[in-house]
């Protein structure tokens, strides 16, 4: 699979880009005395909030849309403009960081550096009750996501650029020569390092289970999922067996980005599917049945409900797989002598309702095949963000990468941030024309080193041999 590069969050035009800011700067309870818009298209405001010693306190906030890092020079100037206009304290909003010199800068200074990041952190921090423009046009851009545990982290590369190098180096096409020559050869022009913003969504499914005749247990299961803001792709740890030895790799599902690029009224049939179970056929427009049949999305049948299928169902098939089984071996017996019979009052005659087609959604999720979605417990997490590392944009928001969760899972889901997946991305060139030929990326993170018995403590495997992969190539 080639990667044709980040897809882009929409540019922010200079004017609600101000109007914006201003809502946020009065939801955090300051007064507005003045705006300015610089040349630069940043925008400095002068607000006031109240003292609690007295009198009003001055500050300046400046604002900036930008797809790069501030440096030390624009805090340099903040700093200055913040002593000419007589405010006691500046904060500068930034759509991009902070490079580690400009955070060394402003460290011991009256200066507050934020991102998009912590906007709704801050309004969360403070309890105000958010503006629902505001909260449209934050959703619009991307501003509405959030660092995870409030901090800016990041999982650890597992290979160096040589590595990387000699194995970019290694999947280089080749000309085939012979009486007829085709393909043409490639050479490596150029590798980055990127981040993937990944937001970890937590993931919470609740069933009453019967211990007795007269009295529920109520169980809960918990999942963390990982999924690439930018790609909407679902990560998720694969076991794979080799001979004595386990083998765990870094594998990617496009279920979630194939839900999300559906016309909306087959997107809005499929999530009213794995709301609500299934439909008579009749009720879903011709158009729209064939797209999510062609996608494999939705299971097409004659006669009664089916049973035990779905997402949700399979979760939990570690609780009451067997007693859903016999439940359903005893239904189909009562039912089939019933019919045979022609008796009772519910008993379905010859042509009758079994001709009626009926739809029920398909959504074949990892943990379906053994996968396992924390990344947490596999993954090495760094506490810092590397500033000189370009990041992807975010192109699907949490709300909409939520939605979808809930429906597939039937539980409550909630946003817990973003940290970022560091990945390579290689450029080859056909060496003839010297032109582009493709782009290809490798996604290596560091994995965990732990003991056998840690890791069987966790219930994760057996007594076998431990081992890790490479990760995910595109």
């Amino acid at each position: 699979m080639v990667s044709r590069g980040s897809v882009k969050m929409p540019k922010i035009d200079p004017n609600e880009f101000e109007r914006v800011v201003k809502l946020f700067v009065s939801a955090m309870g300051f007064d507005i005395a003045s705006s300015d818009i610089l040349p630069s298209g940043s925008i400095d405001i002068i607000a006031t909030s109240n003292n609690p010693l007295g009198g009003t306190i001055k500050s300046l906030i400046r604002a900036e849309s930008t797809d790069q890092d501030i440096d030390r020079d624009e805090l340099t100037d903040l700093f200055d403009t913040m002593e000419l206009k007589g405010a006691v304290r500046a904060a500068i909003i930034t759509t991009s960081g902070f490079t580690d010199d400009a955070i060394e800068f402003a460290r011991g200074k009256p200066i507050s550096l934020m991102t998009k990041y912590q906007l709704m952190e801050a309004l969360e921090r403070r309890g105000v009750k958010v503006d629902p423009d505001m909260m449209d046009t934050f959703e619009k851009y991307g501003w509405i996501e959030r660092h995870y545990e409030e901090e800016g982290h990041s999982f650890a590369l597992g290979k160096t650029p040589s590595e990387a190098l000699e194995f970019f180096q290694n999947r280089r096409k080749k000309k085939k020569i012979g009486i007829f020559s085709r393909g043409y050869n490639e050479s490596v022009a150029k590798i980055d390092k990127r981040y993937a913003p990944i937001g970890v969504f937590k993931v919470i499914m609740t069933k009453q289970i019967p211990l007795d005749e007269s009295s529920l247990e109520k169980v809960e299961n918990r999942e963390y999922l990982f999924v690439n803001l930018n790609t909407a792709e679902l990560y998720y740890m694969q076991q794979v067996r080799r001979r004595r030895s386990i083998l765990y790799v870094l594998r990617s599902s496009s279920i979630l980005k194939e839900i999300m690029s559906l016309p909306p009224e087959a997107k809005s049939n499929l999530l009213d599917l794995l709301d609500h179970g299934e439909l008579p056929e009749k009720y879903i427009a011709e158009k729209h049945l064939a797209i999510l049949d062609k996608k494999e999305l939705i299971k097409i049948y004659e006669g009664r409900k089916r049973r035990f299928t779905g997402v949700l169902n399979t979760i939990w098939i570690l609780f009451d797989e067997t007693r859903e089984l016999i439940i359903m071996f005893l239904n189909d017996i009562v039912g089939g002598i019933t019919i045979l019979e022609g008796g009772g009052e519910g008993a379905v005659g010859a042509g009758e309702a079994l001709s009626e087609k009926n739809i029920q959604a398909e959504v074949i999720m990892p943990h379906e095949t053994g996968g396992k979605y924390d990344l947490r417990h596999f993954l090495v997490v760094d506490d810092v963000i590397n500033a000189e590392i370009d990041r992807d944009k975010i192109k699907y928001t949490s709300t909409d990468i939520s939605t979808i969760l809930k429906s597939i899972f039937g539980g409550s889901v909630s946003h817990k941030g973003v940290i970022y997946m560091p990945y390579y991305k290689c450029r080859y060139i056909d060496t003839d024309t010297n032109q582009i030929s493709r782009y290809e990326i490798l996604i290596s993170p560091e994995f965990i080193t732990e003991s056998k018995e840690a890791i069987k403590n966790r219930h994760m495997m057996d007594e076998e041999e431990v081992k890790t992969d490479w990760g995910i190539i595109k």
